[in-house]
């Protein structure tokens, strides 16, 4: 049964405990703030005291995450000493920080050998992204626009000094990727979205999962896949019941040529290997185009074909999306009485006994 929980309210809305702002007005300044939801709903910010290039932006990532109680991002850092190393068109080392509650940073760079790896920037293709394990591993993706897998793993539980590439561990060697997008479940587990493309076939969309109890990457799935047009995937977060929430986007061309449509949704359960969509029917893989799996459908003078050409330089189109899951309203499809043991209205609440009924 718990395989049938869904999020109630899909969002294409940035929410979240925690999430990075990030202002490109000066490399020289440190922009980049922690924001956080504390107990009273009342957000707080403080800065990370640390130097970040102007590289450091971009639409399909996940560069936070949090572990007890522990805050982890991966970024661009400062690319040299020299003012020019700093910009968005040169190189740039990739550092994984954490902050514990009271508020002390420790940090570490990706290494190749003893110095720290220096990577090309690439704004908004080649940014980190990370997750947190179930045992407190922290696994990051980077250097990623139509590139062999670049991936490292903590060789110690919440340890950002002990980051090794592991690479070849993962499946599928040979194939490039673009756009690693990851969530951990509350079974530990951590799932990643990501843009894939084998040879000159299209660029589409790929579930990968970390199995926790084994420790090791598998694919699961190739969720969205059409000749003729690329994947963007936006988003992936995982529900109270180990349900995986995947979002993403569709541009005409390979290579892309244009503005990006069609904003569509799934949900994996990995109990039963299937994936639904929004109300809950069951959806074939990969999903394309004209798949029921689209939330944001065309709107007036947009096109799934629209493309920027000279005459047309920005035609109608998205952005990116981000999800967020409700639980305060997540329900069971079709299924009232689990519902209401969602909320305990299955059960009359506990009245203490007065004095001269006991």
């Amino acid at each position: 049964m718990a395989d049938r929980l869904s999020g109630s309210r899909l969002a294409a809305v940035t929410t979240s405990l925690i999430a990075l702002l990030f202002s490109t007005a000066s490399v020289n300044a440190m922009p980049t703030r922690v924001l956080e939801r504390q107990a009273a709903a009342v957000p707080s910010v403080s800065s990370v005291p640390f130097r970040m290039d102007a590289s450091n932006q971009a639409a399909w990532w996940s560069p936070i995450d949090e572990f007890g109680g522990d805050v982890y991002i991966a970024y661009d850092g400062w690319g040299g000493a020299a003012a020019s190393t700093g910009g968005s068109a040169d190189t740039h080392t990739v550092w994984i920080a954490r902050r514990t509650p009271n508020g002390e940073w420790t940090r570490d760079c990706l290494r190749f050998g003893f110095a720290c790896a220096v990577f090309r920037d690439d704004p908004g293709h080649r940014q980190p992204s990370i997750a947190v394990d179930g045992d407190g591993y922290i696994h990051v993706f980077t250097a990623l626009h139509k590139n062999h897998w670049v991936y490292y793993r903590s060789g110690r539980p919440r340890d950002v000094h002990t980051m090794v590439n592991r690479s070849a561990q993962l499946p599928d060697q040979g194939d490039v990727y673009t756009y690693p997008v990851l969530t951990r479940t509350g079974q530990g587990d951590v799932y990643m979205v990501i843009r894939a493309a084998t040879g000159g076939g299209p660029e589409h969309g790929r579930l990968y999962r970390w199995a926790n109890p084994t420790n090791a990457w598998s694919r699961v799935a190739i969720f969205a896949s059409q000749v003729g047009y690329t994947v963007y995937p936006d988003d992936i977060k995982a529900d109270s019941a180990g349900n995986v929430h995947l979002i993403w986007e569709w541009t005409y061309g390979h290579p892309p040529r244009g503005p990006r449509h069609l904003g569509s949704y799934l949900r994996y359960s990995p109990s039963t290997r299937t994936f639904t969509n929004a109300a809950g029917a069951v959806v074939p893989v990969p999903a394309s185009t004209t798949s029921a799996t689209v939330y944001k459908p065309l709107e007036g003078a947009e096109t799934k074909t629209g493309v920027d050409t000279p005459a047309t330089p920005t035609p109608p189109g998205m952005g990116t999306a981000k999800l967020a899951i409700d639980p305060a309203n997540e329900r069971f499809i079709d299924n009232p009485a689990a519902d209401a043991m969602l909320t305990r209205e299955y059960r009359a609440p506990f009245i203490v006994p007065a004095a001269g009924q006991v």
